[in-house]
Formats: C-alpha cells, structure tokens, sequence
C-alpha cells in the first residue's frame, strides 16, 4: 500500500512546477522526508519512489527560485 503521504508530496512538486513553487517546494521536501521516515518505520508501505522524487523536484523548485532571486538582485545593480 502506498503511504498518502509520498503521493502528497508529489502533488506538490508537480504543482510547484507551475505555480507557487517557491512555497509548495520546501512543502514538497518535508512531506517526502516526512514520507520516508513513516516508510522506513513500517515496512507494509510503499511510494519511496514517489517519496524522493518529491524531494528531488521540490530542490530543484527552491534551485530555481534562489537563482531567479539572484537574478533580479544582479539585473538591479
């Protein structure tokens, strides 16, 4: 059975990918690590595929919202 949880954290990933991303990635990066931590504690649940990839998607939102930061803060100067 896959845990709700990890589904969640995609979600957001996924929706982060176009719009709100700099709130629904770090939302994405702590319910994955939330996720993982309830999978390895009880092994009848799955989705710590769906888990990391969270993770994944959800820094590289952070990634590029820092790097779009950066951007304007340059483009000022």
């Amino acid at each position: 059975m896959t845990l709700p949880e990890a589904n969640r954290a995609l979600t957001y990933a996924i929706i982060g990918l176009f719009c709100l991303g700099f709130v629904l990635g770090p939302m994405a990066i702590v319910k994955g690590t939330s996720a993982k931590k309830q999978i390895a504690a009880d092994p009848r649940y799955s989705g710590e595929s769906a888990a990391t990839a969270a993770q994944i998607i959800g820094g590289i939102e952070v990634a590029l919202y820092v790097l779009y930061i950066l951007a304007a803060i340059v483009a000022r100067s």
